[in-house]
């Protein structure tokens, strides 16, 4: 036992009498108040231990249907839809629901791919939304289906193209002819793949929603299942070739094959062109 000097010539217990506890319950036993020891402590303890396991898996319970709560439901409705882009993609995952910032939930699915990638309606419908001028949150299209739902492109193009200028404007954002109130058909090129809005210092790729019928602007189902389903039976869209749109988007030949003239050299061909040189 633990010996503890009170003063030079005297040492004493570190027991319960050495605080004056014993005296204090032989006063309230003379007052008539009982005092009794606690002899129990380990069943004090279990007691204790059974509290907080019971708070603990309590806790564990709210968490569980408050996620469920926040979370948006995964979509049980497939929609009969064309995939949205014609060209190569990188794999999609669903991303529908994650946290975004300033407390955001995403309501759609991105599908990466480069630049200037086509990009298709995917029903016959109704454009509603073409912005002649890009909105701070980057150039976007919404098309309203003939079945009601609205089909909604984020991220469009808005560089000229081989930069990153920004530059890009309503020139190489939507397809030839396309703008608010245009009908379209499923399949029909309608916009390019970019990285306009908060896409900018990301990698360029698609922002696709699908939103419900005369609902609120976030009234939205999860895409990834209808964009499953459309990318297992990719269909050849339906383009509309513009020639001096695609003459003037198109490299000289000079830059595309790297040809520079020399005043020492015979070139088998003209610069800028295919003709032969005399």
């Amino acid at each position: 036992m633990l010996k503890i000097k009170k003063n030079p010539s005297t040492t004493f217990s570190s027991s319960l009498s050495d605080f004056g506890v014993e005296d204090r319950a032989r006063k309230n036993k003379s007052a008539g108040i009982c005092y009794k020891k606690n002899k129990n402590n380990t069943q004090f303890k279990t007691g204790l231990l059974a509290v907080v396991t019971r708070l603990f898996l309590l806790l564990i319970f709210v968490a569980q249907n408050f996620l469920i709560i926040v979370q948006p439901a995964k979509s049980q409705v497939i929609k009969d839809i064309e995939f949205p882009i014609r060209g190569e993609y990188q794999p999609f995952t669903d991303s529908y629901g994650d946290p975004r910032s300033g407390g955001r939930s995403h309501i759609g699915i991105d599908i990466l791919a480069a630049k200037m990638t086509p990009l298709v309606a995917v029903v016959d419908g109704v454009v509603t939304f073409a912005p002649k001028s890009e909105p701070y949150w980057g150039y976007a299209l919404y098309i309203k289906g003939d079945d009601g739902w609205e089909y909604r492109y984020l991220h469009i193009n808005n560089d000229t193209p081989g930069t990153d200028d920004n530059a890009g404007g309503f020139k190489y954002d939507f397809a030839p002819g396309i703008s608010k109130g245009v009908r379209v058909a499923r399949g029909q090129l309608v916009a390019y793949i970019g990285d306009s809005g908060n896409a900018e210092w990301v990698t360029p790729h698609l922002h696709f929603e699908i939103h419900r019928p005369g609902g609120s602007d976030g009234d939205t189902i999860n895409p990834y299942e209808s964009l499953v389903a459309a990318s297992s039976n990719i269909k050849p869209a339906v383009i509309n070739y513009d020639p001096a749109l695609a003459r003037e988007a198109a490299l000289s030949i000079s830059i595309d094959k790297r040809l520079e003239p020399s005043i020492n050299a015979t070139l088998p061909c003209t610069a800028n062109s295919l003709i032969k040189s005399p």
